[in-house]
């Protein structure tokens, strides 16, 4: 199977895979074969697996959340956000 950026795929197939990935393990296959067959790498199975290890096999399959959290790296804080958004929204050029 061909590798696909997984950003281009909803969550929902990304459990699928992860899925897929922890049943093939059950049944024996390698590390290798099991990407292979998904479409992942390597290295994203030892991730699932390591988090399986220590979070729970569940959280490994819902996987993470998508993106940064609010506010972080951001240069201005959640009050200064608010007052530009009102200033850009409510000034008239």
């Amino acid at each position: 199977m061909e590798k696909v950026d997984a950003r281009k795929i909803s969550p929902e197939a990304q459990q699928d895979r992860r899925i897929r990935a922890f049943e093939l393990r059950a049944e024996g296959f390698t590390y290798a074969s099991i990407a292979q067959a998904i479409g992942v790498t390597e290295r994203i199975l030892y991730t699932w697996f390591r988090r399986a290890r220590t979070d729970g096999k569940e959280a490994a399959i819902k996987g993470g959340t998508r993106g940064r959290r609010r506010f972080e790296g951001a240069k201005l804080n959640e009050s200064e956000q608010t007052q530009l958004k009102e200033l850009l929204v409510n000034k008239k050029p």
